[in-house]
């Protein structure tokens, strides 16, 4: 599936690189978009158990690749860690996007939420979380911990690169 992932990427880069003296930004973006929304549908099926941090990623990748500026979402989980409902919760600028904790505690309590997996993109293309991602990670861990909600992972993707708090071992299970 990585491979497959690597090549669509390869060839929505190339796409976008031949359509740039062709066409313009919102042309370039609809196409990116429906690219993205081609590939979720041949590796995705709503309702799959994420069982691994590879599929995590990968259905980040497709949510939040193309977007220019922080986006902050949620993939919200049953008791056997079954997608209920994913939703890009905030938006901010190009090198930051506050959360309101509030808000994803309400938000997994809607939905009845057993987990939660958290991403959001870095539009640098450097992975490496910053001071803030640690604390908003913890901060939230705690919130959610409260309402007897598991935070499993934080993903955070930059271009192809990706960190995983949980694989970084950045995430505190106690």
């Amino acid at each position: 599936m990585q491979y497959v992932l690597n090549k669509i990427t390869d060839i929505g880069l190339f796409m976008c690189e031949r359509t740039t003296n062709y066409a313009d930004s919102d042309t370039q973006d609809r196409l990116v978009q429906t690219a993205i929304k081609c590939l979720e549908k041949r590796l995705w099926v709503t309702g799959d158990a994420i069982n691994n941090t590879e599929l995590a990623v990968n259905y980040f990748k497709c949510q939040l690749l193309a977007e220019e500026d922080e986006v902050f979402a949620v993939m919200f989980l049953d008791n056997k860690n079954h997608e209920l409902h994913f939703e890009k919760l905030f938006r901010g600028s190009i090198n930051h996007c506050p959360v309101c904790l509030r808000t994803v505690v309400k938000k997994a309590l809607a939905v009845n939420a057993a987990a939660v997996i958290v991403g959001h993109n870095h539009p640098s293309s450097y992975a490496e979380p910053s001071n803030a991602d640690m604390s908003l990670t913890e901060q939230l861990q705690k919130a959610l911990r409260l309402i007897d909600v598991i935070l499993l992972d934080h993903i955070i993707i930059a271009g192809t690169e990706y960190v995983s708090f949980k694989q970084s071992r950045y995430l505190n299970w106690t």
